[in-house]
């Protein structure tokens, strides 16, 4: 059933407490139905849609909001790597301005949607935080345009679920708003130091590029092409060095 009332009654099924023992059947069927919702709801571009989006013009789809985003966190991420201070915004520091320890994950949220929202709103998309789902689920960081917005679930590297969160929680819980034809991102604040091991691995990344990779794969076969990963690299070690 192609319809946002079908994605809540399953979302209520997975998270019955006499049903757990069924829940990954029915994670596959949430899937399923996401799948479907997709497909019922595309519409093909015109060629003057075409020409807008090519001419940097405003976004007609959630597709278009999504790639605007992830070339947004590109640039933010490339940024962090060359400005000797802009990896401060994400620490608490001393009177000297010298970096003490990593923020709280809510106030490098915060700090992270205040850039999107300077950096977006030439496209005119909104950039909100804890925006309301079904449920009453919140997702970190909401990016909308018109009837349609993309997801993005935020961690410190130190957070117990950084491993698990991108299925459970953006993928699960916020990536099935209907708003989102499924797309969504994941970003980890890395600083060097805090991660804990891969539950199914038990490997422990080194850096953020492979704690990007590591993450990738574990994005479902029915999102690959929906979900991107971001590992904000905010540690100081190289940048004091330079």
């Amino acid at each position: 059933s192609p319809n946002g009332a079908a994605t809540v009654l399953l979302r209520g099924l997975e998270t019955s407490s006499a049903l757990q023992h069924w829940v990954e059947f029915t994670r596959d069927a949430i899937a399923a139905q996401a799948a479907t919702l997709r497909d019922a709801s595309f519409k093909v571009p015109t060629a003057k849609d075409v020409e807008t989006i090519l001419n940097m013009g405003m976004p007609i789809s959630v597709a278009d909001v999504a790639a605007i985003v992830n070339e947004v966190l590109m640039d933010i991420s490339e940024e962090l790597r060359n400005d000797l201070d802009f990896y401060k915004q994400f620490w608490n520091v001393d009177s000297h301005g010298r970096p003490l320890e990593p923020r709280v994950e809510n106030i490098c949220r915060d700090s992270l949607a205040t850039h999107l929202r300077l950096r977006l709103g030439k496209y005119e998309i909104q950039v909100s935080t804890e925006n309301k789902h079904a449920e009453q689920k919140r997702s970190d960081i909401w990016c909308d345009f018109a009837a349609f917005g993309v997801p993005i679930e935020a961690k410190v590297e130190s957070n117990g679920e950084v491993w698990t969160a991108l299925e459970r929680q953006l993928i699960a819980k916020y990536a099935s708003d209907p708003r989102t034809s499924g797309f969504g991102i994941y970003l980890v604040f890395w600083f060097g130091g805090g991660l804990k091991k891969s539950p199914t691995t038990g490997a422990k990344p080194t850096t953020p590029k492979e704690l990007a990779e590591r993450l990738a794969v574990l994005i479902p076969l029915t999102h690959r092409a929906l979900v991107n990963v971001h590992v904000l690299d905010c540690s100081k070690i190289l940048k004091l060095i330079g």
